[in-house]
């Protein structure tokens, strides 16, 4: 879950309302052995960060349609990226990162079986260790073409949800708003300083209620929107505004905050 608080700034755009978001893509890069080939796990139920007990490293990578979403000219005021941690070889609290993507991804069709840790065969146009499209779009470097700087962190322990929030973060959706060519979304990035560090992450295909298959925000909406509905929930409120309540610590709009609503869920997280 990705929750987004934007204000508007152009003449169409006058109050807050919530966004929610289907991830684009996520997959998992998996460190390439030769013996092993390259792996991937596109329409898997789950990405991986760390490093397992064999010492390979996994990295998790996952994008969102923010300007195919987001009213052009809003500006991001706040952002939080909420992810549920399924499974873990030790509750030990272990730092992850984002950083953002520097070049394009893809996924394929592979689907890992069983926990997914070991990755499947990749397919035409994954995201592998060394792919950036495989078998034949290479990352600059191995591992993924990322941003040095740390978008944000979190110390992730025993399985459940965790969130993540950061300036830096509100910096790089705010970019993929204003220029969609540069979103190429984040890269997952645990702790591989020593073995057994991995975390697995629920993805947009796992049928967990707290993966990562949505990004909700608030935005200054145009005034001739009557009702906002999709896939998760459909919220109304007395004066025409429209919010969830799953982010209704990040809206701040008088509108918002005066506003009696109320809240239908209306499909489960998938």
């Amino acid at each position: 879950m990705l929750a987004a608080a934007l204000g508007g700034i152009a003449p169409n755009l006058a109050r807050a309302e919530t966004i929610n978001i289907n991830p684009s893509k996520d997959n998992t890069l998996y460190e390439y052995v030769p013996a092993d080939g390259d792996l991937s796990n596109a329409l898997g139920d789950h990405f991986f960060t760390g490093e397992t007990a064999m010492g390979e490293l996994r990295r998790g990578v996952l994008a969102f349609d923010i300007a195919g979403s987001v009213p052009a000219g809003s500006t991001i005021t706040g952002v939080t990226l909420t992810l549920n941690m399924s499974r873990t070889p030790s509750g030990t609290s272990r730092t992850v990162e984002l950083h953002r993507l520097l070049a394009d991804w893809g996924e394929g069709t592979s689907q890992a079986s069983g926990e997914e840790g070991t990755g499947a065969p990749a397919t035409t146009n994954d995201a592998t260790w060394r792919h950036r499209f495989f078998d034949t779009i290479f990352w600059t470097t191995q591992g993924g073409d990322f941003s040095a700087t740390v978008s944000a962190s979190q110390s992730v322990g025993a399985i459940g949800s965790y969130t993540w929030s950061s300036v830096q973060m509100v910096a790089d959706v705010q970019s993929w708003l204003d220029n969609p060519t540069i979103n190429f979304g984040w890269l997952v990035r645990g702790d591989e300083s020593v073995n057994a560090t991995a975390k697995r992450f629920d993805t947009r295909e796992s049928a967990s209620p707290d993966s990562d298959n949505f990004a909700n925000g608030n935005a200054y909406a145009n005034t001739a929107n009557n009702a906002h509905t999709n896939s998760h929930s459909h919220c109304k409120s007395d004066n025409n505004t429209y919010t969830n309540s799953l982010a209704n610590a990040f809206l701040a709009s008088p509108a918002v905050s005066s506003c009696q609503h109320e809240c239908e869920r209306v499909d489960r997280y998938r």
